[in-house]
């Protein structure tokens, strides 16, 4: 193999972030990286070296990238240099021009990014007629950069290489043809002394000797010619033979009568001295009119060269890319001949095939991603997905094929050419998807057959290809969350087809998207089927919530007699969890604190090692020992015996066992383990012994504890039955100890409980708290609080329940309490605001109306009006009311209806501003602002009227001072804006939490009056509408309101819209 040198890459841009970047992507490739960081840089460094690829900023200040390009292809060294492009994404995106960008640059305020776009038609079409290869983006991808450049340097090289290989045959065919030359001439000479000689024959006969001398002389010269001639024919051949190209002679009926032995190198055939013709099935069907195409130009083109690419059969079969060059000296009588020269282009035809598939993978996996971001149908992305890879692979059939929990399958999504049989919809046995084959898929391994009769298949799956025509297969799994889903399968029918690398990568790939694609299915399913549930748990909670106001009445004569027990059995509890939290305390700390002694013996079971005092004797005072030397004969004898056994038997123990220490039993926890020396021998003992007197003691008050304990106790098995239980769990249960002991949790757990769910998340989390539902025998259901502990023993679950039917009962009872007191707070409040509210208006209706009685003849017009003007406010404020207490009814039992009707929002909002101007304060001004077009849109006028009355009259109300109130009206497609802006008394930050409650009123409003409903009033109607509201305020500052209200054709009622949110 040939080394193919470094070569140059010029990489030109203005930032020299963007530089460090290019260079750091290439350096990998080893090759020589120039860097400019401008185009006249650029142009100066192409007049001293030749580069094989051009990396050009399209963006640059002064000179940009389309001049430096066009300034590039003036030059020498750059005339047929590649240039691949990189532009920012920016540029596209607001469509600058470069003397946009240049004066941008020269401004110091570059664009503002914009998210990444492709570039406009004509940007490119300028590009690629400058000699732009490609154009990119940045921020570049590493791996797609390199790739190209590589592809790129690789045909530099390529090209590097012919025209060395040209130049060389060049250089040869000239040389041999000088030779030639000579050689002619030599004859020619030869030729003239041979009739010299014979002339002189007759004339100098007496000077033969003489004569005959010269002739051989000239003969030897003669000789010595010839040899030369042979000498440089050989050197013709040699070149010839050698030449990486394959070099034939043929006649003008396409007879072959030389070839060099590249032919066998490149094709396989042998080289034959005769001449011979040209076999026509060697050139692949396809390009047999191409070469014959290329054969009529070479004939009616004498001395013109003709290229022509075309395969040719190697002798193994296989097809070989040549690129021939072809001359007619057929007229010239040295020659003879047509004369061609073929290059194996197979590699840089592969290379192109390969960047070809390569763009064309990466533009199917990009355009899966899209599609899976747009579309949740998981049936149009698996339909969509098998026609394309169907169309890339050109196969005759691609599938998906979906694996059901029976071990059955079906074909769920098929693409097939016409023809072949189809597959869609059919369902197949388990027998066709043996088991080995499921654990080899969940692997996420491929599986390629090219024949299967060759390809170790078995018999069975053989027969079920032939019974579809299947001759090629290649099979990638789809692996959603650990479990194998299903297949996407690729069928060749009409002949055994070789799989190829980037084939198998670009079905893993979109399997890897399939797999997505079926998460976000799944998620929609999920979401879909949560959202069901919530609408049923609402409706659950209403009835609920009217069964609680039934129970109240029931149970409000309860509630003394229950409280009183509830505190009673509360602070019995407490004591109890008090005593059982001491007792716990207690136990931990005996625990972290009980010593433990390590000591060794010898065979003979005399001491040699000690950690920690042993019964009271220090090392010092046991190495060496015996127990019956340190102990009490009958100590030191039961303990001899336990340790004897070890030594004889070679297997440790564990035993219980006491000492009498100081006049007091002990009881201590005693290991023996026998020591085993380098052969495997006993050499002694090693033991640890644990006092466990005081553990033994607390297991005791631990056992009287539990009891006692007025909480159920229970102790679970892995299985999730009961292993033991106290008496409170009998109690709580109902049943004897007998009946629970082996009984399983779930038997008695209530069916509207998900216990599994809980038993599941204690075991995985290792503890856990709530509340379930127990059954007992006589059918009730008892509710209980858990506190739940998962392995606290090997193999061992505890649980702690505690009966709170009584609480819940209780709670319930206050909450309902609660209720009740809120609702005579709100009516309360109410008639107070009311009879406030309807006195006022209803006092100055009576006033005026008794004053116009009874002075109207003495009055004058003007008097008149102003009284039947009061009459008229008092009215009109009386009416407001009215109206939003029967807004506010309707909303809350579900009859506030919505009527939407064309109207235009401009015109509507000048009409009302109109009516509130007339009415309002000289010292108010209310500005209108219209921002965007706002076209005729579909709304409810009465909603829109309610929800601006009372925003507006809010902001004039408490504006006392006067001013000017502001409306902005911001129109779009999807929304319209209303803000309502005014520089009044503002609310206190306390307040805004509770503004849309009924009857609330900020703290500051002094002696404005109101009835605090407006607001109310506003966030029905926005309710309704699927509206939005938010208030920015600032006491002393001003407020702003913001009514965002949606501009949809057709929305849903109140009922459904509070269900759906």
């Amino acid at each position: 193999m040939r080394h193919k040198a470094n070569v140059n890459i010029l990489l030109v841009d203005d930032q020299p972030h963007y530089l460090l970047e290019l260079e750091a992507i290439l350096e990998s490739l080893g090759h020589n990286l120039v860097k400019a960081d401008s185009g006249e840089q650029a142009l100066r460094y192409l007049l001293n070296q030749e580069f094989a690829l051009i990396l050009l900023d399209v963006q640059m200040p002064e000179m940009d990238g389309l001049e430096t390009a066009k300034r590039i292809r003036d030059t020498p060294n750059g005339h047929h240099t590649p240039v691949i492009f990189i532009a920012d994404s920016s540029s596209a995106q607001t469509g600058e021009s470069s003397g946009e960008t240049q004066r941008k640059y020269a401004r110091g305020k570059p664009s503002k990014p914009h998210p990444q776009s492709h570039p406009s038609d004509t940007e490119v079409l300028k590009a690629y007629a400058l000699g732009a290869v490609d154009y990119l983006f940045k921020p570049l991808v590493p791996e797609i950069l390199r790739s190209k450049v590589t592809a790129w340097i690789s045909l530099f090289q390529e090209t590097q290489v012919l025209r060395q290989r040209t130049a060389q045959l060049e250089a040869a065919m000239q040389q041999l043809q000088q030779e030639s030359a000579q050689g002619k001439q030599a004859e020619l000479a030869l030729q003239e002394l041979n009739q010299q000689l014979e002339l002189r024959v007759q004339q100098r006969t007496a000077e033969l000797q003489q004569a005959n001398e010269r002739l051989q002389a000239e003969v030897e010269e003669r000789r010595q010619a010839a040899a030369a001639l042979r000498t440089s024919e050989a050197r013709y051949k040699a070149i010839v033979q050698n030449s990486y190209d394959i070099i034939t002679f043929t006649d003008e009926q396409d007879n072959i009568y030389y070839q060099n032995s590249t032919r066998e190198r490149i094709l396989g055939y042998p080289v034959t001295e005769s001449s011979c013709k040209r076999p026509a099935h060697e050139v692949h069907l396809d390009d047999i009119s191409k070469v014959q195409a290329a054969m009529s130009a070479i004939l009616a083109q004498p001395g013109m060269p003709v290229t022509v690419e075309y395969r040719m059969k190697r002798a193994d079969g296989s097809w070989a890319w040549l690129e021939s060059v072809a001359t007619n000296w057929l007229s010239n009588p040295d020659i003879r001949a047509i004369v061609a020269n073929s290059r194996d282009i197979s590699e840089h035809k592969q290379a192109q095939e390969v960047l070809r598939q390569r763009t064309q993978r990466e533009r199917l996996i990009s355009a899966s991603i899209q599609r899976i971001r747009e579309t949740l149908d998981l049936d149009v992305i698996l339909s969509t997905t098998v026609e394309e890879v169907r169309q890339f692979l050109q196969v005759d059939r691609v599938l998906v094929y979906r694996i059901w929990p029976d071990s059955t399958g079906s074909t769920i999504a098929e693409s097939v050419v016409p023809g072949c049989l189809r597959i869609l919809g059919h369902t197949f046995p388990p027998e066709v998807f043996p088991p080995e084959f499921h654990h080899w898929y969940c692997q996420g391994r491929v599986r390629a057959i090219v024949h299967p009769e060759t390809d170790q298949v078995s018999p069975c799956l053989i027969d079920f290809l032939k019974e579809w025509g299947v001759k090629s297969k290649l099979v990638v799994p789809i692996v959603y969350q650990g479990e194998l889903w299903g297949l996407l399968i690729a069928h060749h029918c009409s002949q055994p087809r070789q799989w190829q690398p980037l084939e198998m990568d670009l079905l893993q790939q979109l399997a890897i998207q399939l797999a997505i694609a079926i998460h976000q299915a799944n998620l929609y399913q999920q979401l879909q089927l949560k959202l069901a549930e919530r609408k049923e748990a609402e409706n659950a909670l209403r009835q609920a919530r009217d069964q609680l106001e039934i129970r109240v009445i029931e149970r409000t004569a309860e509630l003394t007699r229950i409280n009183a027990s509830l505190q009673a059995e509360i602070r019995e509890r407490i004591a109890a969890e008090q005593a059982l939290r001491t007792s716990e305390e207690r136990f931990r700390v005996a625990l972290k604190n009980s010593p433990t002694t390590v000591f060794n013996q010898d065979i003979d079971l005399r001491y040699t090692w000690l950690y920690n005092s042993l019964f009271g004797f220090s090392f010092e005072q046991v190495v060496g020992q015996l127990d019956c030397e340190l102990f009490g004969t009958e100590d030191g004898q039961r303990l001899t015996a336990i340790k004897r056994q070890v030594l004889t038997t070679g297997v440790g123990s564990r035993e219980e066992t006491s000492m009498t220490i100081n006049g007091e039993i002990r009881h201590y926890d005693l290991t023996v383990e026998p020591l085993l020396g380098s052969n495997r021998d006993i050499t002694g003992i090693t033991c640890a012994a644990m006092d466990i007197t005081e553990i033994l003691a607390r297991e005791q008050q631990l056992r009287a504890i539990f009891e006692s304990s007025l909480d159920a106790i229970a102790i679970i098995d892995n299985q999730g039955t009961y292993v033991e239980v106290n008496p409170a769990a009998c109690q709580l249960f109902n049943r004897p100890l007998a009946e629970l002991l082996g009984q399983s949790i779930a038997d008695l757990i209530a069916p509207d409980c998900d216990f599994k769910r809980v038993w599941r998340t204690v075991v995985v989390l290792g503890q856990g708290r709530g509340e379930l539902r127990l059954l007992r025998p006589d059918g009730s259901v008892r509710d209980v609080e858990y506190a739940a502990k998962a392995s606290f023993l090997p193999g061992r679950h505890l649980a702690v329940l505690r009966d709170i039917t009584e609480r819940k009962q209780t709670e319930e009872i206050r909450r309902a309490l609660a209720a009740e007191q809120e609702l005579r707070r709100v009516q309360l409040r109410f008639f107070s605001m009311v009879s406030h509210e309807f006195r006022t208006p209803l006092s100055t209706i009576l006033g005026s109306a008794q004053l116009l009685k009874s002075y109207t003849p003495a009055w004058t017009e003007e008097k008149k009006l102003r009284n039947l003007s009061r009459i008229e406010t008092a009215a009109k404020n009386m009416t407001q009311l009215l109206d939003d207490l029967l807004t506010i009814n309707r909303a809350e039992s579900g009859k506030l209806e919505f009527h939407p009707q064309p109207i235009n929002l401009e015109k509507f909002c000048r009409s009302l501003i109109e009516d509130l101007q007339l009415n309002a304060d000289p010292k108010h001004q209310i500005c209108l602002t219209i921002q965007g077009s706002c076209p005729t849109a579909s709304v409810d006028e009465k909603l829109i009227r309610s929800i601006l009355n009372n925003l507006l009259s809010n902001a004039l109300k408490y504006s006392p001072q006067g001013g000017e109130i502001h409306l902005v009206l911001i129109c779009s497609k999807k929304e319209a804006i209303f803000q309502i802006k005014d520089a009044g008394i503002g609310i206190p930050l306390e307040d805004q939490s509770h503004l849309f409650e009924l009857f609330h009123r900020g703290k500051n409003i002094a002696n404005i009056t109101g009835t605090g409903l407006g607001l109310s009033v506003v966030k029905q109607c926005l309710d309704l509408q699927g509206g939005e509201i938010s208030i920015d305020s600032q006491v002393g500052v001003g407020t702003t309101v913001t009514v965002k209200i949606p501009l949809a054709s057709a929305r849903c009622s109140l009922t459904q819209l509070k269900m759906n949110q």
